[in-house]
């Protein structure tokens, strides 16, 4: 009994002494790697600055920023069709395709992309970089905001650059001519050229699909001298006053405005009055006959009924291969001459009355 006592006892000292032990302060162990220096002590940037810029809600609206403008996008040009496709071109990646753009814009070397992704949100806007984000970006982090020098200078052996001054130059990278009207993309121009010597057109004559900018300028066309003076580049009133996102993007209403990039005739409205564009029209239609009736075009019925026309690959006369030029670039452009209406009617007019038959 005694020795059962005695071992109880035994046992409540040493749990005592574990009690002691477990609430004691520990016995300091070697020192730690220093961490790094905390900052000056100033606000760093509201985290929902940025962030709400696209995952906030618009006014009046349950959907984010983000949302709405994935559905505007999704009936866009940029959207629908299978132009992507051509991204598995290097020659064409750097606007048919996601990667290629990005390549483009980041200085890499430009390459074709088995499975291409479409022109999309991060194509455009370098999304969650967080160098931007820490610097509370306001322009939703596009890929591009600066003035663009042109690809057809280093053809012409002089910088064209153009600057909007504003994000409307992120379409610059891309809206813009990459060919001029010599097949070797060499000097001289057609202008320089006798105008009734022959001259051949090949498969890809013209400024290719990405005329906007220039007519937007007034640049590159084919001036043929004529009865109409052209006006001085730069200076259109849609040049000076208004811009791409402007037009392009503005109140969305049925399907227009916003990422579809589809106008918005209200927003036109606001400067002007609705006009019809017959000054473009009749013209345009005008000189598509004439070239047809001089072998320069070919009109053909598509799938859905609507006539098409394309280049023959023909010998003409250069002066024809200017306004054959002219014809193209006004037909990709798809403004109906609303890009710049008076260098429009300047090409047009001086263009139909030069290869009109007296």
């Amino acid at each position: 009994m005694k020795n059962l006592k005695l071992m109880g006892f035994l046992m409540l000292f040493a749990s005592s002494l574990l009690f002691i032990q477990c609430t004691s302060d520990p016995i300091a162990g070697p020192q730690g790697i220093a961490g790094e220096n905390g900052n000056d002590g100033s606000d760093g940037v509201d985290g929902n600055t940025a962030c709400l810029q696209c995952h906030g809600q618009e006014a009046g609206s349950i959907s984010s920023t983000i949302d709405l403008a994935n559905a505007e996008y999704s009936v866009s040009g940029h959207a629908t069709g299978v132009a992507y496709l051509r991204g598995t071109s290097a020659g064409c990646a750097e606007c048919h395709s996601q990667e290629g753009y990005v390549q483009n814009i980041t200085g890499q070397t430009v390459t074709g992309t088995a499975f291409p992704q479409p022109i999309g949100c991060k194509t455009c806007h370098d999304i969650h970089d967080p160098e931007k984000i820490e610097q509370g970006s306001t322009d939703f982090n596009l890929r591009n905001v600066a003035g663009t020098t042109l690809k057809i200078s280093g053809i012409l052996g002089t910088d064209i650059t153009i600057d909007y001054g504003n994000t409307s130059n992120a379409c610059i990278t891309c809206h813009q001519p990459r060919k001029i009207s010599n097949k070797d993309m060499t000097k001289p121009l057609l202008a320089d050229l006798d105008q009734d010597a022959p001259y051949t057109l090949w498969s890809h004559f013209g400024p290719h699909y990405g005329s906007q900018a220039t007519v937007f300028e007034g640049i590159q066309g084919e001036e043929i001298g004529g009865a109409i003076a052209y006006p001085t580049a730069g200076q259109s009133p849609h040049r000076t006053t208004a811009s791409c996102v402007g037009c392009h993007m503005g109140e969305t209403d049925k399907g227009t405005g916003g990422h579809s990039w589809i106008t918005n005739k209200k927003t036109c409205n606001t400067c002007h009055e609705d006009k019809a564009t017959t000054f473009f029209d009749e013209p345009m239609a005008e000189l598509t006959t004439l070239l047809v009736e001089q072998g320069v075009l070919t009109g053909e019925l598509n799938d859905e009924g609507d006539m098409e026309y394309h280049l023959n690959e023909i010998e003409m006369t250069v002066l024809q291969a200017r306004a054959a030029w002219n014809w193209e670039m006004l037909h990709v452009d798809g403004s109906h001459g609303v890009h710049n209406p008076a260098y429009t009617k300047a090409l047009l007019g001086n263009t139909i009355d030069a290869i009109t038959v007296q």
